[in-house]
């Protein structure tokens, strides 16, 4: 292929260029506005969560609703991480341990989902992303356990496979040094 030649104008990015095999010139065109806008929004979400605390808590299940969906938004990291970031603070938004408990397990399921998806796609770092705010999610517990054996047996299993591609990543970015 030969080299792109890249134009901006104020809210769409596009990419021309030519591919072998493919007849003519190509244009490959984003919307970085309307991305730009989803990832500050989902931002603003968070921090609000986050700041707002207990008084956030009439707006945790809509929130939810929102974020759970874009925890495997496939055009961009930073609204995923921004939207898992986001999970723990709606937690700390729960004024009972009953309804933290029931957020929890919904998270639980969301999370387990992610995980095998990100596997699927041997994507390590996005791995890390969701293993990391599980975590901080699930330290927000002291006790009673939020999550039922089952589910940790399942997330158990899944960060297993999760270091098993970390490793062979690694070995991979080893054996290409040398």
């Amino acid at each position: 292929a030969d080299l792109p030649n890249t134009q901006t104008d104020e809210n769409l990015t596009s990419v021309t260029f030519k591919m072998k095999g493919i007849e003519g010139q190509k244009k490959l065109s984003l919307n970085t506005s309307a991305l730009e806008t989803k990832v500050n929004s989902t931002q603003v979400v968070r921090a609000l969560a986050q700041n707002l605390e207990t008084t956030f808590f009439p707006y945790v299940e809509k929130t939810y609703e929102v974020m759970a969906e874009l925890f495997e938004y496939k055009y961009s990291r930073a609204v995923r991480a921004s939207a898992l970031e986001t999970c723990q603070y709606l937690l700390t938004a729960c004024k009972e341990l009953d309804q933290q408990e029931q957020l929890m397990g919904q998270l639980t399921t969301k999370f387990e989902s992610a995980v095998d998806s990100a596997l699927r796609k041997k994507d390590s770092e996005e791995l890390v992303l969701l293993l990391r705010e599980y975590y901080h999610c699930i330290k927000i517990f002291k006790k009673p356990s939020p999550v039922t054996p089952t589910q940790v047996k399942n997330l158990v299993n899944l960060m297993a496979e999760g270091c098993k591609l970390a490793s062979e990543d690694k070995k991979l970015q080893l054996d290409e040094m040398d």
